[in-house]
């Protein structure tokens, strides 16, 4: 396929053809199970299609699957893009308070996003977490798509809000220690409820912990 459903959704300019119920009704699927638990009829039900287009438009739930992650690493990689080339501009002219002014647009960019309250997002999430942690057959793709530049971005935005103090594995470490953090917090909001008795989660409790992490930044930073 040459469009992304993600992106297009996202921007308001969802079709409604067989390819992109198909890829909807899967993003659903393998958000709620694992891959080897789904099945095509489960799928094409749920896209209210025949069996057979799954093969014909994807050769396959396995190719169904491949193009569904595909499009997740497009989308998240043109969703952070703005962040990115902020950066490439920074370089020509580092600046530490620059570079912690991304880092901290950055995370509230996330938490807004994370905090949405939308279906497609959390299948989104699910499918990348449950990649990771079992390490899944389409991780390697997640990894080299997103995460890995990911990591690039927020170690050099580090390391050069830091003046240097904080370089290498260092800068790496604390990248993944402060992203991690922040899918964490968004992937617990229930539990969060729980244990600190809000009512729900939503503008407020989220700019909480986005406060709170920034000043953990700026303490790692000093």
């Amino acid at each position: 396929m040459k469009k992304n459903v993600l992106i297009d959704y996202f921007e308001g300019r969802t079709d409604l053809d067989t390819p992109t119920n198909l890829l909807f009704a899967s993003l659903e699927e393998f958000g709620e199970k694992p891959p080897s638990l789904v099945s095509v009829s489960d799928i094409t039900r749920r896209a209210n299609c025949n069996i057979s287009a799954v093969s014909y438009y994807f050769r396959g739930k396995d190719g169904l699957y491949k193009e569904l992650v595909d499009q997740i690493v497009a989308y998240i990689r043109q969703m952070e893009m703005p962040f990115w080339e902020r950066l490439e501009y920074l370089k020509k002219k580092p600046s530490s308070k620059g570079a912690r002014q991304i880092l901290e647009d950055y995370f509230l960019w996330r938490m807004k996003l994370d905090n949405l309250t939308n279906r497609v997002l959390k299948s989104i999430i699910s499918i990348i977490a449950r990649e990771e942690v079992f390490n899944g057959d389409l991780y390697k793709v997640i990894y080299k798509g997103f995460m890995e530049p990911h990591h690039s971005f927020m170690s050099v935005c580090i390391e050069m809000a830091s003046n240097g103090r904080l370089k290498g594995e260092d800068a790496k470490i604390a990248a993944m220690a402060l992203s991690g953090q922040i899918t964490r917090f968004m992937a617990s909001q229930e539990y969060l409820c729980l244990n600190m008795h809000w009512k729900c989660f939503g503008e407020k409790e989220a700019r909480k912990i986005c406060d709170t992490l920034l000043n953990l930044l700026n303490k790692m930073l000093a």
